[in-house]
């Protein structure tokens, strides 16, 4: 049996804006909060596929998805290709409509539950409106937010990748390992994740908490934070590793939102967005860059 599900909301913002946001799939870590990464595997400017992982109440699901992107109607069809129980098919819509003041957005589920299992379809419900509504709220405050902010580091390391992502992947002895690092919590989910809370210093001896969901693949460690700093809306990374004969290239990658409404309370009276940008890539990057040091030296002579 079909069931159906509406969510909807009213954005302050042009309805092309909006529109864009969701049409942006790479950046769903960042405005959505059950989002931790996506994939493309096949893109063009009107149709996707993708494979996504998200949260579902406490468990983290992947599934694939195509996707179909009317920019004139500003409507956006989604299907998942291969679903996971207790989900048997899923599908729906996003639309669109300029109104007073905003943008009108509509977020249309139809879905078949796992064998018409009646626990399967009340867990599916739960986690629909738990999700719709917190992607639908988060869609409001991106939408106000600006560009998300998008950078990279890189280091080669004379060294196998097979090192260096593990130095990367067993975060459980970082404390020990990165001074920037002052304590780590490290669990495996019963679906692979790795959920991480771990506290960090800055230059200024300040200390920072952060959790994190991380997804461990074939070449790569994707990571979303799920407990922010009080300037930032959203922040998710990758750790890419390319071997190259007997050397390798790790890439650190970080996009990021700003809350608009706290950079004057973070940073000062008088700070800019354009300073918040510039003070989140110079913290984040330096972070970054002393781990790729750190997971070279590893890599160097752990060989």
């Amino acid at each position: 049996m079909i069931e159906h599900s509406l969510h909807s909301v009213v954005v302050p913002a042009p309805a092309d804006v909006v529109f864009g946001l969701v049409a942006e799939s790479a950046d769903w870590p960042v405005v959505f909060p059950p989002t931790i990464h996506v994939d493309h595997l096949e893109r063009s400017a009107t149709e996707e596929r993708f494979r996504i992982w998200a949260t579902a109440g406490d468990r983290v699901k992947d599934w694939v998805s195509r996707r179909k992107i009317d920019r004139a109607a500003r409507v956006i069809s989604f299907r998942q290709e291969v679903s996971r129980p207790p989900i048997a098919s899923m599908s729906g819509s996003w639309h669109f409509t300029p109104v007073a003041g905003g943008t009108a957005v509509d977020l249309r589920h139809e879905y078949t539950p796992v064998e018409d299992d009646p626990g399967a379809s009340a867990w599916i419900r739960q986690a629909l409106d738990a999700n719709s509504e917190a992607e639908l709220a988060s869609l409001r405050v991106a939408a106000l937010g600006g560009p998300v902010l998008k950078f990279s580091d890189a280091r080669w390391i004379d060294g196998p990748a097979e090192l260096a992502y593990r130095f990367i992947d067993e975060a459980e002895h970082w404390p020990s390992r990165l001074p920037h690092v002052d304590g780590l919590d490290l669990t495996v989910g019963e679906d692979g994740e790795q959920r991480m809370t771990m506290c960090t210093i800055g230059a200024d001896g300040s200390r920072h908490t952060t959790t994190s969901v991380r997804i461990r693949l074939e070449s790569s460690i994707v990571y979303k934070q799920t407990a922010l700093p009080p300037l930032l809306s959203g922040h998710s990374g990758r750790w890419v590793f390319e071997a190259a004969g007997a050397r390798c290239r790790v890439t650190s990658e970080h996009t990021v939102a700003i809350k608009p409404d706290a950079v004057e309370t973070v940073l000062g009276a008088g700070t800019t967005l354009a300073q918040a940008r510039d003070f989140v890539r110079r913290t984040i990057g330096g972070n970054s860059r002393a781990t790729l040091e750190h997971a070279g030296r590893f890599a160097e002579t752990a060989r």
